[in-house]
């Protein structure tokens, strides 16, 4: 750093990249957080820059709908039973009002090929492997037409 501007980056590898700009194009802000720019983890809301489409928009993000698929999915661990309460990772809290700010954090993804196919490399089951954590992608994979074909029971050996 010099000032305010990042003049290099050092890499976990051992190099050190020179650039006369960067840009911060990590999953989760590395560059600035290594930096020491300022930044804000979740939604900002639309009154910190006077902006109308930033912020939360829906007042609740899971009921008859998984995100914006449009696909009746339910949220609870037995479906369709409020009572049985709502699967790992889904929150019952209501949203705050539109264009409100949160302190979440975002939901990771992990984009994986996976094939039963002849000379595929096995895993194994995790250590502290939770099935119910996988339930919602089950039920998304059972109800969008476009799945058909892919096997839609989590497995691990």
């Amino acid at each position: 750093m010099e000032g305010k501007r990042i003049l290099s980056a050092s890499m976990v590898t051992g190099e050190t990249i020179k650039a006369s700009m960067f840009i911060d194009a990590t999953y989760e802000g590395d560059l600035m957080a290594a930096a020491k720019v300022s930044y804000r983890v979740g939604r900002e809301p639309g009154s910190a820059f006077n902006e109308s489409l930033v912020g939360q928009w829906q007042q609740v993000s899971w009921r008859g709908v998984y995100q914006f698929w449009g696909l009746p999915i339910s949220p609870y661990v037995v479906a369709d039973d409020a009572v049985s309460g709502v699967l790992p990772g889904i929150s019952p809290d209501r949203s705050g009002a539109p264009g409100d700010g949160d302190y979440r954090v975002q939901a990771y993804n992990f984009r994986m090929v996976l094939s039963n196919k002849e000379g595929c490399i096995p895993f194994q089951k995790p250590q502290g492997y939770d099935r119910a954590r996988y339930a919602l992608l089950v039920r998304f994979l059972n109800a969008d037409p476009a799945s058909a074909g892919r096997s839609t029971t989590p497995r691990a050996r």
